[in-house]
This record gives structure tokens, C-alpha cells and sequence, in this order.
């Protein structure tokens, strides 16, 4: 059994659970594709859609990480500008 004390991505509990990202996707009724992008955190869950993955996987949702870095607002980042040019002041 997994130590569920422990918190873990949600890619790292599905490889320790041995399930595979299909058997996910068909489990919670969504495509692979989809599945992939919560797995790698490119799309967060609903609530319900996140307990209901929780529970495929045996654990607890307080034990999932559901965001390994915490994503930036797209008003928050700032523009780079090329080597050598002076940023607006």
C-alpha cells in the first residue's frame, strides 16, 4: 500500500498506482490527450473530476500535488527584449 501521508504529483501517484494513462482517461470518461495535459499539469480538474481521479487511485486528494510550480498570470510576465535594445522606461 502507498504511504498516502506522503504528497505526490498526480503523474507520480498514477505510475506508483501501475495504471496506465489510458485506463485513466477511460475511468473518468475523457480522452488521452486530456488526461496528459492534467497529468502534466497543463490543465487543472474540476473538483468533482479531481476526487473522482483520487479515488481511481486509492488516495486521499489532500495527498495529490495538483500543480507542481505555480503558474504565472500572463499579466504578470514580462517581455523580453533582444540583446543590445534598451527596455522602455
Amino acid at each position: 500500500m502507498a504511504d498516502t501521508t506522503k504528497k505526490r504529483t498526480l503523474a507520480q501517484w498514477r505510475e506508483e498506482s501501475g495504471k496506465t494513462v489510458q485506463e485513466m482517461a477511460d475511468a473518468l470518461g475523457v480522452t488521452r490527450g486530456h488526461m496528459g495535459d492534467y497529468l502534466q499539469g497543463r490543465a487543472e480538474p474540476s473538483v468533482t473530476r479531481g476526487l473522482k481521479m483520487a479515488a481511481f487511485l486509492g488516495v486521499p486528494a489532500e495527498a495529490i500535488l495538483w500543480t507542481e510550480k505555480p503558474k504565472v498570470p500572463k499579466t504578470a510576465r514580462v517581455k523580453s527584449t533582444k540583446a543590445g535594445a534598451e527596455a522602455p522606461s
